[in-house]
C-alpha cells in the first residue's frame, strides 16, 4: 500500500511586507521525530494571505501554494497530500523556511505541511 502521509501543523509569526514576499521560520506544534522528510503538500493561511512557498536549503526551487485568510480557503485540496508530488526534502534538524506573500501588514500565519519519512 501507499506511504503513510502526516500532516503537520506549523505557525509562523513573520511580519509581512505588503505586496513583497518575506521569509520567516516555521515553528512546528509537535517535535518531528529524527529523520528525513518529504513534504508532499502544503496549505497557508494568514489574515491577508496571497500565497506561501518554501525555502529548501541547498535548494534553488521553492514550490509553494495559494493562500487563504481562512481554513475554509482549501483550494479543495489541490496543493494537498501529494497531488502536486514532492515539494523538496529536508532533515529534522533543518527545517525550510517560508516565504509569504500579503496583500496587507500580517503577523501571524498558520501552515499545514504534508509529510512522508524517508530516512
Amino acid at each position: 500500500e501507499g506511504v503513510p502521509i502526516y500532516s503537520v501543523r506549523a505557525t509562523g509569526a513573520i511580519t509581512a511586507v505588503a505586496g513583497a514576499w518575506t521569509n520567516g521560520a516555521l515553528v512546528f506544534a509537535q517535535t518531528l521525530a529524527v529523520g528525513v522528510y518529504q513534504v508532499v503538500g502544503m496549505r497557508a493561511t494568514g489574515a491577508t494571505m496571497i500565497a506561501a512557498r518554501l525555502v529548501f536549503r541547498g535548494s534553488g526551487l521553492r514550490p509553494g501554494c495559494i493562500g487563504g485568510d481562512t481554513d475554509l480557503d482549501d483550494t479543495n485540496g489541490y496543493f494537498r497530500l501529494g497531488r502536486f508530488g514532492v515539494y523538496g526534502e529536508f532533515h529534522s534538524t533543518v527545517p525550510p523556511t517560508v516565504d509569504i506573500l500579503c496583500n496587507d501588514a500580517d503577523t501571524t500565519q498558520e501552515f499545514i505541511l504534508d509529510l512522508v519519512k524517508v530516512g
